[in-house]
């Protein structure tokens, strides 16, 4: 039985069989290639996401950047302030005849009643 030749029904109706399965494994293929794309595509695009994502640390960090050396900048006026205070302060002291290095030294909570 399986030595013998099929009929020519047979062997059309299998080839014709093998052909749509053939077909249809193609086009699937073809599909799934053609909605997912390369992978240079893909690649393309991780690659802006990943450039997007950078830009908008570098924005932040620039931002918070700015933010501290105007801060330093504020400190920075207030200290030298408080150094002109000081400097007027022992100028005075001085002008009156007094020597601020040799004046006992008083802190807030230990003052004398």
């Amino acid at each position: 039985m399986w030595l013998t030749v099929p009929d020519t029904a047979t062997w059309t109706f299998t080839s014709t069989i093998v052909a749509a399965v053939l077909t249809l494994l193609s086009g699937l293929a073809t599909a799934w290639f053609s909605f997912h794309g390369s992978s240079r595509a893909t690649d393309a695009q991780r690659a802006m996401a990943f450039g997007a994502a950078v830009d908008a640390d570098r924005v932040s960090l620039r931002a918070e950047r700015d933010e501290l050396r105007r801060q330093l900048e504020t400190v920075v006026i207030e200290r030298d302030d408080y150094r002109e205070r000081w400097v007027r302060l022992r100028v005075d002291v001085i002008g009156t005849g007094l020597d601020p290095d040799r004046l006992p030294r008083q802190r807030t909570g230990d003052a004398q009643p």
